[in-house]
């Protein structure tokens, strides 16, 4: 199958602004400054034991992603069905403080 999975799609589109990220969402996860509320461009990172999944925030509470290898990508909001691990900033220009 091809196409970007979750990580890829994010790796993409910080590439593509002139930012590198690591391939993996468990790696993207260790990057960046944590945050405690969302900007636009921040990365919400979740699972339930460990990091398996990396979406980008377009809001404090929705996001992009990518839901599957080869999917398209689509648009989601936070639920507690998500388990959240963290919010990491990359950005500088996502100014708003915590």
């Amino acid at each position: 199958e091809r196409g970007l999975d979750c990580s890829g799609f994010v790796q993409q589109v910080y590439r593509l602004n002139g930012v590198g990220l690591p391939r993996d969402a468990d790696q993207q996860a260790v990057f960046g400054r944590p945050v405690e509320r969302a900007s636009p461009g921040d990365l919400f990172f979740f699972g339930a034991e460990r990091v398996t999944h990396v979406a980008l925030a377009t809001s404090e509470s929705e996001f992009l992603h990518a839901p599957q290898s080869g999917a398209v990508v689509e648009r989601g909001k936070l639920g507690p069905e998500r388990r959240l691990r963290t919010i990491r900033r990359y950005l500088p220009e996502n100014v708003r403080e915590t």
